[in-house]
């Protein structure tokens, strides 16, 4: 279980750095899409981010402060349950912030290659002299 658990969050850094580099190639203009599609994508990614922070004020609600009594066992139980809520690298809050960062480049990324098409277009109809 744990096992699975740490590939899942190699998998989400791996995908935060494949996005950060195709950002990056959108924006020098290696990555280009026509730009309504782009802006579409980008709206859809931003939709997510809000759907995600309402998730994120949820989690923080997960929190328990009450002491379970006398009972050591179940204090540590809830202290467990608080870290894997809102505590650590891997907490709940931690994976959906860095899911809506991944979802925010996502959108930087749609936006770069529609502005990097545009801009080639342009280029395009200059050189031939005519008009788009």
């Amino acid at each position: 279980m744990l096992e699975a658990f740490a590939a899942q969050s190699a998998q989400l850094t791996q995908s935060t750095t494949d996005w950060s580099q195709l950002k990056a190639s959108a924006a020098g203009g290696q990555l280009r899409m026509e730009p309504g599609v782009a802006e579409r994508a980008a709206q859809r990614c931003e939709a997510m981010v809000a759907t995600l922070d309402g998730r994120y004020r949820d989690a923080q609600f997960l929190v328990v402060s009450a002491n379970m009594g006398d009972c050591v066992v179940g204090n540590q139980l809830r202290d467990t349950f608080n870290n894997k809520a809102t505590g650590g690298t891997n907490s709940l809050i931690s994976v959906i912030a860095q899911h809506q960062q991944i979802l925010t480049d996502m959108a930087a990324t749609y936006r770069a290659a529609g502005a990097a098409f545009a801009a080639q277009e342009s280029t395009n109809v200059n050189h031939l002299g005519g008009s788009a």
